[in-house]
């Protein structure tokens, strides 16, 4: 990972606490939360302005509570409401405004408590646990772990032996691997690349040339000697 890139995602967080401190969660609007139109929302910084913090495209635009449709479908779910504009979860209100009420303050909880330090109450919160622990990252001033994906940060916790990696709590995850960080490396580049080994080092398909890889002792080694004699690799630039 270049120095620009890392400078480049540094910026973009800074970017984001800008726009979006914690005074301005606690009041912002439905239309400010989520909306078709805007390129500024919470959630559109969240999934696309913020992807290089940690990606989280690709899952449903239910991963935020409530949203605007672009299609009005008809039919009925036991899971959803809707006013033809908005969609939601029923389970934080029957209106509209009401289950937004909810789900901003569920939002501002999350982004108050990690930036307080406060990490074990974020794991109960009832939000969707991919852009949950998001929010939690951008506001916790590198206090917590960059990935997000729950099967992924437990490996990766797995793989630094962390005991019961399987069962813990997700702040505790994030909290050991934060310690793990070389005093001397920057934190998303760490953290992506231990996330690339987790998601494809096990089948021996990506890697990061130049990059140092853990070995089963918990030592350090280039493996770029490796994979110019090798064939058969794909490589992930950094």
């Amino acid at each position: 990972m270049s120095n620009d890139t890392i400078q480049q995602r540094h910026a973009i967080l800074k970017g984001f606490l800008e726009r979006w401190p914690l005074e301005d969660i606690k009041k912002m609007t439905l239309q400010e939360y989520n909306s078709l139109d805007s390129k500024d929302s919470f959630c559109y910084w969240v999934e696309h302005i913020a992807d290089t913090l940690g990606r989280i495209k690709g899952s449903y635009s239910s991963m935020f509570g409530i949203w605007q449709m672009k299609v009005v479908k008809s039919g009925t779910s036991l899971d959803f409401l809707d006013d033809g504009k908005y969609k939601w979860y029923k389970k934080y209100g029957n209106t509209a405004e009401e289950a937004f009420n909810t789900i901003r303050q569920h939002v501002y909880n999350i982004a108050e408590s990690a930036s307080a330090g406060h990490f074990s109450q974020i794991d109960g919160i009832d939000y969707f646990s991919l852009v949950r622990w998001k929010i939690a990252f951008i506001y916790s001033n590198y206090r917590l772990f960059p990935v997000y994906k729950k099967t992924a940060l437990r490996q990766i916790a797995k793989n630094f032996e962390f005991e019961n990696y399987s069962n813990a709590r997700l702040s505790h995850i994030h909290t050991y691997l934060v310690e793990q960080i070389p005093p001397d490396e920057d934190i998303f580049e760490f953290a992506f690349r231990q996330y690339f080994i987790t998601e494809d080092g096990q089948k021996h398909n990506y890697y990061i040339i130049d990059s140092k890889y853990r070995n089963e002792h918990g030592q350090y080694y280039d493996i770029s000697p490796q994979l110019y004699e090798r064939n058969g690799h794909r490589f992930f630039l950094g």
